[in-house]
Order: structure tokens, then sequence, then C-alpha cells
């Protein structure tokens, strides 16, 4: 996630005390979504399908229904997306 985010460049003790820059990217991401991209589907892990948005950025963000996260990846395309259900 935080490669995603911009901050991939960081250990891990070092984000841990980034934690306001990583919430304000992360805020970023949820106000950056192209709503007429979010897809709903099944994703690895998941019980309950998820929902996939692309963000103006090009990346896909992953939330649970409920807008809970779970996972930023730098690419958009990929079978997950693929095979899940627009969100009109």
């Amino acid at each position: 996630m935080s490669n995603a985010l911009g901050f991939g460049e960081y250990s891990i003790q070092q984000l841990q005390k980034m934690v306001p820059q990583l919430r304000s990217a992360a805020n970023q991401l949820y106000n950056n979504l192209n709503s007429t991209l979010t897809r709903t589907g099944a994703w690895p892990g998941q019980a309950d399908n998820v929902l996939m948005h692309i963000t103006n950025n090009g990346e896909m963000l992953v939330t649970k229904l409920n807008g809970e996260f779970i996972t930023v990846i730098n690419k958009t395309s990929n079978s997950h997306y693929v095979k899940a259900i627009p969100i009109k």
C-alpha cells in the first residue's frame, strides 16, 4: 500500500511515525475516485463482495461495502476487476 500512496521508499518503522501523512494520502485517494468506474465483486481473502474503485490517478482502491479500507494497488487492470459488476 505504501508504494501506491507514494511512500514506498520508507521503512515500516518510518511509516509508523508518518500516520498523519498516510491518512492524508488515503483521503486524497477517496476524494479522487471516478465513481463511474466503480465495480463490485469478489476479492481474495474477503468473504463478501467488495467495491473496486478506480481513481483519477489510475490506481485501484479496494474497500468493503461499508467503505472500510482493504488495499490500494497501482494497476487498475486485473482479473478481479474484469470479472466484477459495474455499479450504476
